[in-house]
Parts: structure tokens; sequence; C-alpha cells
């Protein structure tokens, strides 16, 4: 599934500190939100443009099925 590819995408990204995480959590958004839930999306989203990679990785692997 593309959700979980993306999710896996944007765990290595945020796991490197990659700024590119932020690219990717606003191109995919739709397919994001719907593979997390809205709630964890936003989360991890916030932490992100936070540049808090290390809280927004936690929130994603928390979160995601």
């Amino acid at each position: 599934r593309r959700a979980r590819a993306l999710v896996r995408q944007l765990a290595r990204l945020l796991d490197e500190g990659d700024g590119a995480a932020i690219d990717v959590l606003e191109q995919s958004a739709t397919a994001l939100a719907a593979g997390l839930g809205v709630a964890v999306f936003e989360q991890v989203t916030a932490a992100a443009h936070q540049f808090d990679f290390e809280t927004a990785l936690a929130r994603l692997r928390a979160g995601a099925p």
C-alpha cells in the first residue's frame, strides 16, 4: 500500500533528521492522513514543522498501523 510505503519513507527521513520529511508530509498529506488518521498526522506534522524530528518520529511510530 502507498500509505505504508510513505510512512516507512517518512520514518527514515525523520530518523536521519532530513528536512525532506517536511516535503513528504506536505506533498502526501491526504494519503498520510488517511493511513495514520488525522490526529496522528497532525501531531507528526506539527512536530516536524518545529524541526523536532525525534518527537515526530515517536508520534509516527506510536500511531502507525
